[in-house]
């Protein structure tokens, strides 16, 4: 029997406190390697921006989900300031999220939004890292995070792997 055919599929989009118990649990639990994917969304600036926001949480939900669940993964999610997400997808190599974030940009690039009788294309910047052992989650927020922002310097729809920042 496959071990993996009893695991969930798929996304929880969940609040901070949940997304960090959710971390402990998985870190303590099931040894292996996990992702940390720091995504962070470009669009349209316009008076709108409260609904874009909207808009580009339920989208990047959606794309996040299918993306998870044709893949054979689970992930959690939660809501970063600034157009951020951070998505944490257990049992995921670091080869297996760098081909996650690229069909991520891929769905969202060839994705047309429309919002108040507008048409935009979303883009996305990703920085991923992934973790073996438990640290702690604002470190390695941190770290993808400051991977995210290398890939949004280097230009629009970027990823960039990161590693786990000391000192922080």
């Amino acid at each position: 029997m496959d071990s993996n055919a009893a695991r969930p599929k798929g996304l929880a989009q969940i609040s901070y406190r949940e997304f960090t118990r959710h971390y402990k649990k998985v870190m303590q639990r099931n040894p292996g390697e996990h992702a940390l994917l720091f995504v962070h969304l470009t669009g349209p600036t316009s008076p709108m921006e409260e609904a874009l926001l909207v808009l580009d949480s339920q989208v990047f939900k959606d794309v996040a989900e299918r993306v998870l669940v044709s893949n054979g993964k689970f992930g959690s999610l939660t809501t970063m300031p600034e157009r951020g997400f951070a998505l944490f997808v257990r049992d995921c190599s670091e080869r297996r999220a760098l081909q996650l974030a690229r069909l991520f940009r891929h769905t969202l690039q060839n994705s047309e939004i429309h919002a108040a009788g507008q048409s935009f294309y979303m883009g996305i910047s990703t920085g991923v890292v992934t973790v073996t052992q438990p640290i702690d989650l604002g470190q390695l927020i941190d770290s993808a995070r400051h991977a995210c922002l290398l890939a949004r310097q280097k230009g629009h729809n970027r990823i960039e792997i990161g590693a786990l920042l000391a000192g922080l």
